[in-house]
């Protein structure tokens, strides 16, 4: 009878544990990951946006991107607005797709990463990726 306390309490304990993990990793996945730089990116991660890089000069030759690597491999692309203008509205959900599939095949997805493409000068969002469900959004016409 003793013994099936302590099953119990353990059970518990174990519940619990596993909840406060549960939570940490939500919250940085989704509130602290996406706004904070990461800080350790390597030479390895800077050979990942090559890709990226490659995709934007296929579209927007002349741009001059400039990549962020955020933590949980979420990927800020900040771009002058006129640049992203320059590519046909209804072309635009394509162009943020395969921007943000060059990213996501090459980075771990266990903390829901997204890449965002954003005004340089205001940091608007103008289009984003979820490399997890695949989703694609992009901001209406100026």
């Amino acid at each position: 009878m003793g013994d099936d306390k302590s099953d119990d309490g353990v059970g518990c304990c174990i519940i619990l544990i596993g909840g406060i993990c549960a939570i940490a990793w939500l919250f940085y996945t989704f509130f602290y990951a996406p706004s904070h730089r990461d800080t350790n990116i390597t030479k390895i991660g800077a050979k990942m946006a090559v890709s990226v890089e490659v995709e934007l000069a296929k579209v927007l030759p002349n741009a001059e991107p400039r990549l962020e690597f955020l933590q949980g491999a979420n990927l800020d692309i900040y771009l002058a607005q006129h640049e992203f203008e320059q590519i046909p509205y209804p072309d635009r959900p394509d162009f943020v797709r395969r921007l943000g599939e060059a990213w996501c095949k090459r980075v771990d997805l266990t903390c829901f990463p997204t890449v965002r493409l954003r005004d340089i000068r205001t940091g608007e969002e103008f289009g984003k990726f979820s490399c997890v469900t695949g989703y694609v959004s992009v901001r209406g016409g100026s």
